[in-house]
This record gives structure tokens, sequence and C-alpha cells, in this order.
């Protein structure tokens, strides 16, 4: 359980093109036509791999995703890996300055009470951010209300999973 700090990850290597994204848009394909959105994905570098917990990967990039196709009404949606940098961009409705600190807080929703236009917990991000101290990783968000936002998750180079896990096999 990612909330009690009682999930064990299991890192291994994970092709995180094949593995991750390629499914996950497969998924989310139809909810994208559905709102004509075009879903994009460049990758620099088609062996991109990392060493990671593949379940928490996957629920980074589902959340992101989800998130983007909810808030986008028009255009597109693009997916990236470039380097040790995953992002995801969107030309949906933008979040304003002020609440860009508040975003990875439990139970924050730019808009609360009778105006909110949009389902959901208020919980995703903040997960997300968990997600990605898990994988060490950083995620920083990008925002212009009406234009779109971006979110990057960056992959720290030396990551102490890598050694972690090949001593784990080196025994």
């Amino acid at each position: 359980d990612i909330e009690n700090n009682t999930y064990k990850a299991i890192f291994e290597e994970v092709h995180f093109e094949r593995d991750v994204l390629k499914p996950i848009i497969q998924e989310f394909k139809s909810a994208a036509d559905k709102k004509k959105l075009k879903l994009e994905l460049t990758c620099t570098d088609a062996s991109q791999k990392v060493y990671a917990d593949k379940y928490t990967l996957v629920q980074i990039v589902v959340n992101l995703l989800d998130n983007a196709i909810k808030y986008t009404h028009q255009g597109k949606i693009n997916l990236s890996i470039k380097d040790n940098i995953f992002s995801i961009s969107d030309t949906g409705i933008g979040i304003s300055e002020e609440y860009i600190p508040q975003l990875f807080q439990k139970f924050s929703q730019e808009e609360t009470g009778y105006s909110r236009k949009f389902e959901g917990t208020g919980l995703g991000l903040s997960l997300v951010k968990k997600y990605c101290e898990i994988n060490n990783a950083e995620i920083s968000v990008e925002s212009k209300k009406g234009i779109g936002t971006t979110f990057k998750v960056i992959f720290k180079q030396k990551s102490p999973f890598i050694n972690e896990y090949k001593k784990q096999v080196l025994q």
C-alpha cells in the first residue's frame, strides 16, 4: 500500500516505450478518439530502458495521461522520452500559476465545491509524486491557463536502485 509506505517495489530493467507507453496509449486511444484528440508518441531513443518498479511506473503514466485526456477538450497530447526525461504535454485547460504549488498535495483540485466540473478524488497527483519518489525520479510541471500543461518526470542518472539491482543479480 503506497499510502502507508508498506508497498514493496520490485526494481527491474523496463523498456519504457515498449512495456509501458505503447500498451497504455492503446488502452486510452478510444477515450482520446471520442474527444477527437490526437495522441502522439515521440521517442528519441528506441532502446529507452530504466531501472524501475514497473507497477508504479505504469501508474505514473496512467494518471498523467488520464488527466491530460480529462482536461483537454481539443488538440493533442504528446508523450515523449528523451534521455532520462519522460514528458507529457497537452493543449488542455491549463493550471493557474497560483495553484501549481498545491498541485501534488492530497485531495487537491483547482476548482472545488459546486463549481467543480471534473470528477476525481484529487489523490492522483499526490500518488504520482510518491510513485516518482519510489523510482528515484522528480516530477515538475509547466502550465498556462487556456494553453496547456506539460508534466516532466526526470529519472535521476545515478540511481541507487541501479546499484542495488546489480548487487542482487551478482549475489
